[in-house]
């Protein structure tokens, strides 16, 4: 959703709302795809069909889960993933009124801490891949993206490998860093662009 190779985004937070929202979605589609389920059986078309029982599926960023009518009372995947710690939740929970607040004006109800400690998580707190630009210095993101190097996508990818060291750069990384169609040549030439300096980059 950042899109960091068009829009040069890199924090959650700068997304839209709109694309917030349609983090949820696309967190549904690619677990859709990635276990090849198929929509819920039934009338309430809940997301997944699992062994044949309908399971619908909640993102949030944090862990404020809320509840559609047609989900109260069945099972839901309860998932999170905090860009700001690098951690994800996973759990299932059977969405019964004990473990809901009260409905907003959509008809949604939040899950509650009575409901967040009846889940049953399947894992929680696990780190995943650290959103390496958001966790650089102020210092390090401003020198990477200063005006010298900010029309040549080359020039900020030396620079942010002369910043970070000893770390995995993943591609989304160097995607947000260039900016350009091949945002990857510039790493691989910038391994010829440091040598003279002493920096090593490596890669596959």
């Amino acid at each position: 959703m950042l899109d960091g190779q068009r829009t040069g985004r890199f924090i959650y937070e700068d997304l839209k709302n709109t694309e917030k929202t349609y983090v949820g979605t696309k967190v549904e589609i690619l677990l859709a795809e990635e276990f090849d389920l198929p929509p819920g059986p039934g009338p309430k078309h809940l997301d997944f069909g699992i062994e044949g029982i309908g399971v619908d599926c909640k993102y949030s960023q944090d862990t404020s889960w809320m509840i559609p009518v047609e989900a109260v009372d069945e099972l839901c995947l309860l998932i999170s993933a905090s860009d700001a710690t690098s951690t994800f939740n996973f759990g299932i929970l059977r969405c019964n009124m004990q473990h809901l607040g009260a409905e907003n004006r959509d008809r949604k109800r939040s899950v509650l801490v009575a409901g967040r400690q009846a889940a049953r998580w399947l894992w929680q707190n696990e780190p995943m891949p650290e959103n390496l630009l958001r966790r650089l210095s102020e210092a390090d993101r401003q020198a990477i993206f200063s005006p010298k190097g900010r029309g040549s996508g080359q020039e900020r990818v030396n620079e942010l490998f002369r910043r970070v060291h000893d770390r995995i750069v993943r591609r989304e990384v160097t995607l947000t860093v260039a900016r350009q169609a091949d945002s990857m040549k510039r790493a691989r030439d910038a391994r010829i662009h440091l040598q003279p300096e002493g920096v090593i980059v490596l890669g596959h």
